[in-house]
Parts: C-alpha cells; structure tokens; sequence
C-alpha cells in the first residue's frame, strides 16, 4: 500500500475541504463503505482498509500535549536531535493504530495517525468511529488531511479494462490521468460522491484505483483518496 501513497508525493496539491472534524469523520466512514461496497461487488476480497490522518501543528510543549493522549504508550527516540514518538495499539477486533509525532523545527511537529484492519465488520466500524473520534479530538484540529484506502485481491486474473469501466461506472468517476508502471497501472480522477477534494494542474482530484495481476493469476485491487505523505 506504501507504492499507493508514494505516487502521490510527487504532485503539488491544494485541499479545497476544510469541514468540522465531525463533518471528516463522516466523509471517511462512507468513503470507506464505498471502496468496500464496489471492491466486493467486483468480486475482490478484503485483505485491508485504513485511514490515515495527518497535520503539522505547532506545539509548545510536546511532553503535555502526548501526556493528554490516554491508552497509548509512546516511544521517544532521538535522531541527530530531532524527536520522534511512536505508540501502537490493538483490540480484539483487529483494529490497528499506529501514531507518529515528529519534531520538524522549533515547537513545530508533524502528526501521522493510521488506523487499519482487515476486516469491516459492523463491530469493527464502531470500533473505528469511537477511536477516530477520540484521537481526531486529541491529535488533530480541522486542518487535518485525511487519507482512505482499501486493498483486496481476487484470486482470478481479471480483466483489468472491463474492472475499470465497472468501477468509474459505480463511482461517477471522472478520470483524468493513467500511470502504468512494473508494479501496478494507476487511474486518477474526480469522484461527485467524495467531499474531500485537491486541485492538480486545475483539476479536482480525490479518488485513485490501483491494479495489478501477479503472476499467481491473482489481481490487487486497490481505491483510495489521495492525499500528500511524507514518510517518516
């Protein structure tokens, strides 16, 4: 899924979608019913969804503002002096969670939170919506950039040409640009029935597909909203 986030780095972008947190949350939960409605409708299964969200805020006093996060154990590390926290978590349910804070410059951070599982059970996006509600609300202000994505796999070598039409047929979507590479062919474009948008070269951009057959004669499917990522 790295590969996913990576061809989006190289594009300067503009979010035009500055909602409440609430207002987000409720974007990403039916962006996510979405990809997981059209990936199964298609014939794929689930191997993984996950949200990330990211925000670079200024923080006075990074030791205060971690001590607020409750249920998450951070890990400091120090890197040519350059600060860095990382806590993870898990539920029975299979909920992941995984947060990094690093420093960037003077009371400056940048914050990374993902949450992930393999399953999207009902269980599981109550679980989700309870999280994100809390983290979004200890981490995050309405600046946050919000990323969602689903990754699921067939065991049958598709035909990618007729899954695409399928899938921009389901979603209304509008593509604007093709990249084929070794690893997958990619499809970017505009979706109606997504509020999160970012402009690219003047275009509304806020849905990515992603496909590739292995030579297993399986085919990975993967949708998701782009957003700008910095690997930290």
């Amino acid at each position: 899924m790295k590969y996913f986030l990576s061809a989006i780095i190289l594009f300067s972008a503009i979010f035009l979608y500055n909602g409440p947190i609430f207002s987000k949350q409720e974007d990403q939960l039916n962006e996510l019913k979405d990809m997981v409605e059209v990936t199964g409708s298609n014939g794929f299964d689930l191997e993984n969804w996950s949200i990330i969200i990211r925000e670079k805020r200024q923080i006075s006093n990074i030791d205060s503002f971690i001590s607020k996060v409750e249920g998450y154990l951070f890990i400091e590390s120090s890197k040519e002096g350059v600060k860095k926290f990382v806590a993870d978590g898990q539920n029975g349910n299979g909920v992941n969670e995984h947060i990094v804070i690093v420093e960037i410059g003077k009371e400056q951070y940048q914050i990374i939170y993902e949450i992930s599982s393999p399953a999207f059970t009902k269980k599981v996006q109550n679980d989700y919506a309870e999280k994100l509600s809390r983290i979004t609300n200890e981490l995050f202000t309405s600046n946050a950039q919000y990323f969602t994505c689903v990754e699921a796999v067939s065991n049958d070598k598709i035909d990618i040409v007729c899954l695409i039409k399928n899938i921009t047929k389901q979603l209304q979507m509008t593509t604007h640009s093709k990249l084929k590479d070794t690893n997958f062919t990619t499809w970017t474009g505009h979706t109606p029935e997504w509020d999160q948008v970012m402009e690219i070269d003047d275009q509304a951009i806020n849905a990515q597909i992603a496909v590739k057959n292995t030579e297993d004669n399986q085919t990975t499917l993967i949708i998701g909203t782009p957003i700008l990522v910095t690997e930290y």
